[in-house]
């Protein structure tokens, strides 16, 4: 065998040995990465003290349990832990048809020290209120406890430690009132406390809260104006209020692409700084008690898809040119203004023109009455 030869033989054998002790090592690596997987055991037992709080009547947490083969938590179903640390991060069982037996007192959720997604959404949780003890859990970065049937006020200790908390979902319960301490939560950028029979005014609390990006406080009671606070919400996206009236300083919320407001109390005037919500995609200030005109900026919000002004008292005027109609939505409603009358009213042919399909908009107002030749199923 020639020296290069040789030479040759000896590269390739050491390439093939690099790879094997390479691929050795990888699967020693992933072993001791998966033995570290396996919950540790006062979490294991946490969860199984947290179980015997519930009916499971779907059997849906039949993989929970104390026998050998069950022991790693790991693998339960809607259970995480951390691949390193092997604590559980996740506790993810929305839907499950869980039934809370009686009151729930158990503060077992606090031994889970390192939980930072809790989703119970869903469950019946009814005659319960939101336990005091989870504002223990610091690490809970998100927290869905929606449509649980959850009663009474949010404890005043809620918020007090949960600062770094950032998705948190209450909606559709019966929780009564909102507590002043709201104003910790600085790290929040998603709360839906919709349908929960809020009382009182909107806190002052939320203008404390400029992260936020989602904000939905619909179907309340909630009274009184719409709080100057809310000006320092600029990066909000999604916001769905109660009665009051609109400020001005709600033109500042430049980066929302919904806005929902309808079917509440609002009154008085639809502000000129809408115009500038450059973004803004769907408007519903339908169902109110707003009055006066509609801003001429509302024609040149070119980004709107739907824009529902209907059940209202207003009037205005209606563009007739292209460079003062740049509005092309899918849906157009001004139905039901029946105590209003619009200006240049035969600006709906360059409206008409321009939407790509209207919807109910002449229905009942000065315009329902003007013999256009569109599309009856489309203008009534």
């Amino acid at each position: 065998m020639s020296r290069l030869s040789l030479q040759l033989q000896i590269v390739v054998q050491s390439f093939l040995l690099v790879y094997f002790l390479k691929d050795v090592a990888a699967y020693n690596i992933s072993r001791v990465g998966s033995l570290k997987t396996k919950c540790i055991d006062s979490e294991r037992r946490a969860l199984l003290k947290f179980k015997d709080n519930f009916d499971d009547n779907s059997g849906l947490l039949s993989s929970w349990g104390n026998e050998e083969e069950q022991k790693d938590c790991s693998l339960w179903d809607g259970i995480r832990c951390d691949n390193i640390t092997g604590h559980v991060v996740m506790l993810d069982h929305p839907d499950m048809d869980l039934c809370a037996r009686g009151k729930y007192t158990s503060s077992s959720l606090t031994e889970l020290q390192y939980l930072n997604y809790l989703d119970l959404s869903g469950n019946d949780l009814s005659k319960n209120q939101i336990p005091s003890f989870i504002s223990n859990m610091v690490a809970l970065q998100q927290r869905d406890l929606s449509a649980t049937q959850l009663q009474g006020s949010i404890p005043k200790t809620f918020w007090n430690n949960l600062t770094a908390i950032s998705y948190l979902d209450l909606s559709y319960n019966e929780l009564g009132s909102v507590p002043k301490s709201l104003r910790n939560m600085t790290f929040l950028t998603h709360l839906d406390i919709r349908s929960n029979n809020l009382k009182g005014s909107i806190p002052e609390a939320f203008g404390s809260m400029a992260n936020l990006t989602y904000l939905d406080l619909g179907s309340n009671s909630l009274k009184g104006s719409i709080h100057l606070a809310f000006e320092n919400m600029t990066m909000l996206t999604y916001l769905a209020l109660d009665e009051g009236s609109i400020p001005e300083s709600f033109g500042n919320m430049v980066a929302l692409t919904l806005l929902a407001l309808h079917d509440n109390q609002l009154d008085g005037c639809i502000p000129e700084s809408f115009g500038n919500m450059s973004v803004l995609e769907h408007l519903y200030l339908n169902s109110n008690m707003l009055k006066v005109s509609i801003p001429k900026t509302f024609w040149k919000l070119t980004t709107l898809v739907e824009l529902d002004l209907s059940f209202n008292i207003l009037k205005g005027f209606i563009p007739e040119t292209p460079e003062d109609m740049m509005v092309s939505p899918e849906l157009l409603n001004l139905g039901y203004n029946s105590k209003a009358t619009f200006q240049n009213p035969f600006g709906i042919y360059a409206l008409y023109a321009n939407c790509r399909c209207l919807q109910t908009i002449l229905r009942d107002n000065s315009l329902s009455s003007l013999n256009l030749h569109l599309d009856a199923n489309t203008i009534h």
